[in-house]
């Protein structure tokens, strides 16, 4: 039995357009700061896979990462790719 969504805190995904539980990713990202990634609206994401089970990236979807590095973790972002190209970042 699924539990209310407040009752507990949890991450959801986007996954071909539909919200989906279980999803966990986390993408290092690319960029020196936040705001650079916010600035590189409409270009490729750039990112490190960190999962040592496959590929996390899988295209078109949303994506929680950190940066500027994997292992030096000063940010945090959710970042939405639409067609190829980063679409928003929160």
């Amino acid at each position: 039995m699924k539990t209310p969504f407040l009752s507990s805190p949890r991450i959801w995904y986007t996954k071909g357009g539909f919200f989906e539980e279980g999803v966990n990713t986390m993408l290092a990202f690319s960029y020196k700061t936040k705001a650079a990634l916010k600035q590189a609206k409409g270009q490729k994401l750039r990112y490190v896979e960190t999962s040592m089970f496959g590929k996390e990236y899988k295209g078109d979807g949303q994506y929680v990462g950190v940066g500027p590095e994997p292992y030096l973790r000063k940010w945090y972002a959710t970042v939405i790719v639409a067609d190829g190209v980063i679409k928003s970042v929160k």
